[in-house]
């Protein structure tokens, strides 16, 4: 089933431009989510890394000022 959205101007270009040819922008729309999604979970696993949480606690104001 589907729904009507309103879109700005804006958003619309903004979309037609991503817009594969024969794309839809119910599947535009699809595609960027789900890369979306992909970057969000890749995110979140380098943020629980050591490394970063590492790295992190290098930056913080305190060990910054002792340098």
């Amino acid at each position: 089933m589907s729904k009507a959205i309103k879109l700005s101007d804006e958003a619309y270009q903004e979309l037609a431009v991503l817009q594969r040819p024969r794309e839809t922008f119910s599947q535009v729309i699809s595609r960027l989510l789900a890369t979306y999604n992909a970057v969000d979970k890749l995110v979140a696993t380098f943020e629980r890394s050591d490394e970063f949480q590492q790295w992190q606690r290098e930056q913080s104001p305190s060990a910054i000022k002792s340098h």
